[in-house]
């Protein structure tokens, strides 16, 4: 009878072979992820966090930011970072299913703010990538001098590395202006039923930037009031739909000044520049091409310098002058009258004004293809 028992097992192995020996995809790959990582495997039950949190920011190892954070999330999209210095409120981060919008505070007043591109509102990567396997890849790789699952975001390029033994999230990799940025997680505690990184370090070795995220405390499922999320209007002294603010400002090309009624009559982006802003030289090429598809139908572009070396923006222009004669340098740059009228606390920072001196768009809606859609949809419908 025994024999009999062995046999019968033995053809069990051979003729179905269990699932892990198989082959392996980016979609088994997170799903061995989920199952690690939620005692449950319930991660679509997870609806909200909060979290408190210490960030510090390190250029060549010198530590240049020191903040507290309180992060709320309603998933999978809306979220709330609070950034505190010394228990004072100096900006905050409102993410919806569109966007994301920071404003920034002195002594809880708010003087400025700018779109960003909507900031991800999930609390596992591995839950968010599942649904979108159609741009995955599955590849080996080593980390740490072990054997890890890559997996490949074909559409986003960034890549994904997971231990192969625990199916943890070890790491991320993706470009951005200033080199390849790669975060790394550790410090795995569980929260209730999930099992969540309690550390979060992200590094760009070419721009000798570090950014360590490390939390204090992490609260799940718990009633987060949907006030939380809304954006109040108080906080925008600029926005779609409002006058240009009044300014007066000097033009480089020639020596007479310019101001906001100077550029009624025409379709004109004013951009806020920077010859050590990488986004922003990125960004020329595609003001440039615009220009000169729409020149001719009544586009005008208004840069303004925000630099403070005034011989490095000089030597730029000689190399690389703009096809377009408004050009500015605005003294004093963010600390300026200007900068606060118009409450510019980053750069690139694009405004597109319609004919009669009115905001049409801002920041990431009149950049890269954005702004070609809203020109086309100006001077073509």
């Amino acid at each position: 009878m025994l024999g009999r028992i062995i046999v019968f097992l033995l053809l069990t192995v051979l003729f179905f072979p269990s699932c892990n020996n198989g082959p392996k995809t980016a979609k088994w790959v997170l799903e061995q992820n989920l199952k690690a990582t939620s005692k449950a495997n319930n991660w679509n039950e997870l609806s909200t966090a909060v979290a408190t949190l210490q960030f510090s920011k390190f250029i060549k190892e010198n530590k240049v930011v020191e903040e507290n954070r309180v992060t709320k999330a309603q998933f999978p999209n809306k979220s709330r970072v609070e950034t505190y210095v010394k228990d004072t409120l100096v900006a905050l981060v409102l993410t919806d299913s569109v966007a994301s919008l920071l404003v920034q505070f002195q002594k809880n007043i708010p003087v400025g703010y700018t779109k960003l591109e909507r900031q991800s509102v999930f609390p596992n990567p591995a839950y968010e990538l599942i649904n979108r396997v159609g741009d995955l890849e599955l590849r080996d790789t080593l980390w740490q001098n072990k054997t890890a699952y890559l997996i490949w975001d074909t559409k986003e390029a960034a890549k994904y590395i997971f231990n192969e033994d625990s199916f943890l999230l070890e790491a991320k990799e993706e470009s951005n202006a200033y080199g390849t940025a790669i975060t790394t997680f550790t410090t795995f505690k569980w929260v209730g039923d999930y099992l969540l990184p309690h550390k979060e370090e992200l590094a760009i070795e070419q721009a000798q930037y570090k950014e360590i995220t490390a939390y204090d405390e992490i609260l799940v499922n718990t009633p987060v009031a949907e006030s939380t999320f809304e954006k109040k209007k108080s906080w925008f002294a600029i926005a779609e739909g409002a006058q240009l603010p009044e300014f007066e400002i000097d033009l480089l090309s020639r020596k007479e000044k310019i101001t906001n009624n100077d550029l009624k009559g025409k379709i004109t982006l004013i951009d806020f520049w920077a010859t050590w802003c990488k986004p922003c030289i990125e960004e020329l090429p595609n003001i440039e091409r615009n220009y000169e598809n729409y020149k001719n139908k009544g586009f005008e572009v208004f840069s303004i310098s925000m630099d403070a070396d005034t011989s490095r923006l000089d030597k730029y222009l000689a190399e690389n002058p703009f096809p377009w004669e408004l050009s500015a340098h605005l003294q004093d740059g963010f600390k300026s009258q200007m900068a606060k009228d118009f409450q510019l606390i980053a750069i690139p920072k694009p405004v597109l004004v319609d004919a009669n001196g009115k905001i049409i768009a801002m920041d990431t809606d009149v950049r890269e293809e954005n702004l070609e859609k809203q020109l086309n949809a100006i001077f073509n419908d």
